[in-house]
């Protein structure tokens, strides 16, 4: 089960950089949105997110 892991995290990696040289800057802020597979990950870098836009106003 965790070469499959590895083996999944290689292949969205190897994606990701194709979809950057395909849809340039565009698709690296999509990135840094949107997260990769860590639901709990994801959820705590859309809350810092919200509260550096939050010190910024």
């Amino acid at each position: 089960m965790p070469l499959l892991a590895a083996l999944l995290c290689l292949a969205m990696m190897e994606e990701e950089k194709r979809n950057v040289e395909k849809f340039g800057d565009a698709y690296g802020d999509y990135m840094e949105k949107v997260p990769r597979i860590n639901l709990v990950a994801g959820i705590i870098k859309q809350y810092i997110a919200k509260k550096k836009i939050k010190f910024k106003k």
